[in-house]
């Protein structure tokens, strides 16, 4: 159960059967609930940064090399939404009648 919360939330869904079984060994020594907040710490990082998708390792890469640990002291980021135009900012060119 636990393992289908991580695998819902982590960005690149490829080889879960391999994941599984790394998930399965890592939670012997690492606590699930640290596990989430250092994957919920790394979505942030991957958003600030714009990273493209094939540049995301696998899950069971992720957790086999423990790049989750890169994320222990990692302070969260607010992401910045792009600001919306104003009318008058609109494309001018858009109202001329031709």
């Amino acid at each position: 159960v636990e393992f289908n919360k991580f695998w819902k939330v982590y960005p690149r869904k490829e080889n879960k059967a391999m994941a599984l079984i790394k998930y399965k060994i890592i939670t012997r020594k690492f606590n699930t609930d640290d596990i989430m907040l250092y994957l919920e710490r790394y979505l942030n990082d991957l958003e600030i940064k714009g990273t493209e998708k094939k540049y995301i390792p696998h899950c069971s890469t992720w957790l086999s090399q423990k790049r989750f640990l890169d994320y222990e002291d990692y302070q969260m980021q607010k992401i910045k939404t792009p600001a919306k135009k104003k009318s008058s900012e609109a494309n001018w060119y858009d109202d001329l009648a031709i």
